[in-house]
């Protein structure tokens, strides 16, 4: 499913984000995360030094999308409105 597809289906307001898996083919897997979940999730992530380490090869990556419009990527702290851009810059690091 194209994220852009996914974007346009969170666009109703919900006190929730939608958390996708993106992969070199395009998002695996998305659900919907509450504030808690994601404060937990961020914890598991590890400080922002041990997610941006580069000696890592990773097949997979998340990004949090809010609102339908704001798509935040944990492991870099970047933030982006444009959710092609967003995805070309996450696959554009993976394995």
């Amino acid at each position: 499913m194209p994220l852009h597809s996914i974007v346009e289906a969170t666009d109703c307001p919900t006190p929730e984000q939608l958390l996708l898996t993106i992969g070199r083919a395009g998002v695996l897997s998305s659900r919907a995360v509450a504030a808690g979940e994601l404060e937990t999730l961020l914890r598991l992530l590890g400080p922002m030094s041990e997610r941006q380490r580069s000696d890592l090869r990773r097949a997979t990556d998340i990004v949090l999308i809010e609102n339908g419009t704001l798509i935040y990527w944990p492991r870099t702290g970047e933030q982006f409105a444009d959710a092609a851009y967003a995805m070309a810059r996450v696959q554009a690091t993976l394995a």
